[in-house]
């Protein structure tokens, strides 16, 4: 069974694509920098081709959670409240 703090389940996707197209270069450079990842980790992160460690994923929330979204599911959190 899939771990859902993982991004195997396309959640972290799904989660940056709900953000506002402006917003996606601010976000992904902030994860970057925050993570110490280079643009092409970003995007293997992203399509879950590399599992995450537990500092990133922690990040990874938080960054997400700023914008009322589950980094995990990529639903919109504003609906579950």
């Amino acid at each position: 069974m899939e771990k859902v703090n993982n991004t195997t389940n396309k959640g972290f996707k799904k989660a940056y694509n709900l953000l506002p197209a402006g917003e996606q270069t601010k976000v992904r450079k902030k994860i970057q920098e925050t993570c110490g990842w280079t643009t092409s980790t970003f995007y293997l992160r992203l399509k879950g081709e590399t599992s995450l460690r537990p500092l990133e994923r922690i990040a990874l929330e938080s960054i997400f959670n700023a914008w009322d979204i589950d980094v995990w599911t990529g639903k919109s959190l504003l609906k579950s409240r």
